[in-house]
């Protein structure tokens, strides 16, 4: 274990103590895209995606490139908190819609 942990900061000593592309690793995201291209035939290139650290994350950055300040997002009842949180933390205007079986329920758009 010892010598397996020396010959990785041998290789890659020198890169540790950068911080990494704010898209995700380089080589990382090259090697997502090649995996994606092969097993689910979708034409992607490392600079297609970006990697996140984790869900909350990715969410806030969907959140910020698909709404503005204000706007009014319908959200199911049970939403995930994480999720939540960042659209009021963006402005969005959340809305609860009860779920039905066939998805959600629209009636709020039609109530006065």
């Amino acid at each position: 274990m010892i010598d397996a942990v020396k010959s990785g900061f041998e290789r890659e000593g020198k890169d540790l103590a950068y911080y990494s592309s704010p898209s995700g690793d380089p080589e990382l995201r090259k090697l997502v895209a090649e995996k994606l291209s092969l097993e689910r035939n979708m034409t992607v290139t490392a600079d297609d995606m970006v990697l996140t650290s984790g869900s909350g994350e990715a969410i806030g950055i969907v959140i910020q490139a698909l709404t503005d300040p204000g706007d009014v997002v319908l959200v199911e009842e049970f939403v995930y908190l994480g999720t939540l949180n960042q659209m009021r933390r963006y402005g969005a205007d959340c809305v609860e819609s009860n779920a039905t079986t066939t998805g959600s329920s629209l009636r709020i758009w039609t109530q006065s």
